[in-house]
């Protein structure tokens, strides 16, 4: 059959060489005899994607071919098809990287005999430039993403020390193919734990899935029927149960299933069935693949290597984590600015503590909330501890706080320092654009709500005592810091060594225990980085055909009107 089809092959290239004027030698004269000079002669002209990586990486090679050796794949071609054939692992999509062309490439290649050189080489150099295109193209978005994070809704301010695509190059050509893109991927935090996690969720999804629990009452320890089996075997799709999943009766191993998944998606955790917990459990495997795939693009997007001590704030589980040496230091509940104040995405480094601060009102909160309230009440101002002041701190009249004054930026309002101060009793800076940092809050009792998201943008955290205490180290004791505390006079302290801190957003990760995590999307993030990744799932090149351009060297004008020819005779 394989000599059937190359005589096909032979037979026809000879009758097109003639049909425009070629014979047999000026064929075989635009073939080159090597791979490395069919290379060079190529790469004059190549203008597509990675065009600069590309032409760098062979320039310095002198034109010798990386993934072919003897006229057939070598070990390192080998490696890279695989990688690119299973990127599905990775939350990517093998066609993305050109994978039926690649296979095609192959196929068509192995029709030719190992010693027909002529044949295989016009072959082989199209294989060899796809295939460290397409090498640059999945270094480059396991490095740093399948699009940028500015052209979802340009609030991710992270950013990151990359190396560059060549380098990566170099390092595969030493260590493997395999070996490096393993590297790149578990650099970023994360990261291999979630991928891992979404071929648990895709065997989930092969098995059909896991049953939807019906609406009905309460149910929880104690409780029999039919919804109880549903939810036992919903549970055991995910391993939140291990018991057997066919018993209709919620007893205690059902309680701690059901807090277990409670606890993983941020719910109360009481183990009870309610409409909440129920309207989690319903959402489909096919859901929660999307919601991990959406993740793994925004680990691509993080930095590598966040240091051993660093303060880490994930917006949608509104959770502060600090690290101190590489390992969790505390951990403790925060409130996020609400959907129309979003609080952004972005990292910089703790500089400075301020003890008994002082609330610069922003102005669109002094016009739009306080203005009228002190309107109705010319005392306001005073009752809840507020001062109008000039640019050079000076205290000004009240009777000067109009909207006039406040919208040409001629006086400011503030809060003064107290334990009603908005500010709470302390504040932990990092300044940066966006004015945004972590702060105490008088407001203690919303720390109880398990969706926080009431503020203006700014953080406020649970716990600042300890905080501070953590980051000032053992001069700022417990009792110190009560005495600055009882003072009511603003005091601020120098970092005598920054922090950073990264401000994130993931709905979806894989925790200390190794269990998958699930969040609402409360900015609506996803569902736009959803869309935005869409168009990438279907870029895909068309499956070339036997008579391309590009085995035969022929002209464009040639070489369009040969699949005409071929279909009618065919």
């Amino acid at each position: 059959m394989k000599k059937i089809m190359l005589s096909i092959v032979i037979i026809f290239s000879i009758f097109v060489s003639f049909e425009y004027g070629l014979s047999k030698e000026n064929v075989v004269q635009e073939i080159s005899p090597t791979v490395p000079d069919r290379l060079k002669k190529q790469l004059e002209t190549f203008n597509g994607s990675y065009g600069t990586e590309v032409a760098s990486i062979y320039s310095e090679r002198k034109y010798s071919p990386i993934w072919i050796e003897d006229y057939d794949l070598n070990e390192s071609g080998e490696q890279l098809i695989q990688t690119l054939s299973d990127a599905v692992q990775q939350g990517l999509d093998p066609q993305d990287y050109e994978a039926d062309e690649i296979q095609w490439l192959l196929r068509t290649i192995r029709l030719f005999s190992v010693d027909d050189h002529i044949a295989r080489t016009e072959m082989l150099w199209k294989l060899e430039t796809v295939l460290t295109k397409n090498f640059f193209k999945f270094a480059d978005h396991l490095t740093a993403g399948r699009i940028s994070p500015e052209a979802v809704n340009g609030k991710w301010y992270l950013t990151d020390h990359r190396h560059s695509l060549t380098s990566l190059m170099s390092d595969a050509l030493e260590r493997g193919v395999s070996a490096t893109f393993t590297k790149i991927a578990s650099g970023h935090d994360g990261y291999t734990p979630l991928f891992k996690a979404l071929a648990s969720y895709r065997t989930i999804q092969t098995q059909h899935g896991w049953p939807v629990i019906s609406d009905g009452p309460l149910l929880g320890s104690g409780s029999h029927g039919e919804r109880v089996r549903a939810l036992r075997r919903r549970l055991s799709a995910t391993r939140d149960l291990k018991s057997d999943p066919d018993n209709n009766v919620f007893n205690k191993e059902v309680v701690e299933a059901v807090r277990r998944f409670q606890q993983r998606h941020g719910l109360t955790v009481d183990g009870l069935l309610g409409p909440v917990t129920l309207k989690e459990l319903n959402v489909p495997v096919e859901a929660r693949i999307k919601q991990i795939l959406i993740n793994l693009e925004r680990r691509r997007w993080m930095p590598r290597g966040l240091g051993d001590d660093y303060v880490y704030v994930n917006i949608p589980d509104y959770m502060l984590t600090a690290f101190l040496d590489g390992n969790e230091g505390m951990r403790m509940r925060v409130i996020v600015g609400k959907p129309m104040s979003q609080t952004p995405i972005f990292s910089d480094t703790i500089e400075y503590v301020v003890f008994n601060p002082y609330w610069y009102v922003p102005r669109s909160i002094a016009t739009e909330e306080i203005f009228p309230k002190f309107r109705e009440d010319p005392l306001y101002l005073q009752t809840k501890n507020y001062e109008l002041v000039d640019w050079d701190e000076q205290v000004l009249e009240s009777d000067l706080f109009t909207l006039e004054n406040l919208e040409n930026n001629i006086v400011r309002l503030r809060q003064r320092p107290g334990p009603s101060n908005a500010l709470g009793l302390v504040k932990f800076m990092f300044p940066n654009d966006h004015a945004i940092y972590l702060h105490d809050t008088p407001a203690d009792y919303l720390f109880d709500e398990s969706e926080r998201d009431f503020s203006h943008g700014c953080i406020r955290i649970e716990d600042p005592r300890a905080f501070a205490e953590f980051l000032l180290g053992e001069t700022y004791t417990p009792e110190k810091i009560t005495e600055i505390y009882k003072t009511q006079k603003r005091e601020v302290v120098d970092m005598s060594q920054t922090v950073p801190v990264y401000i994130v957003y993931f709905t979806s990760w894989v925790d200390n225990d190794g269990l998958i995590n699930f969040r609402e999307d409360i900015y609506g993030h996803d569902e736009r980085l959803w869309q935005a990744l869409k168009p990438a799932l279907s870029n895909t090149l068309a499956r070339p055909h036997i008579t391309d351009k590009w085995i035969y060297g022929l002209s464009d004008k040639r070489a369009s009107e040969i699949p005409h020819y071929y279909a009618a005779k065919h």
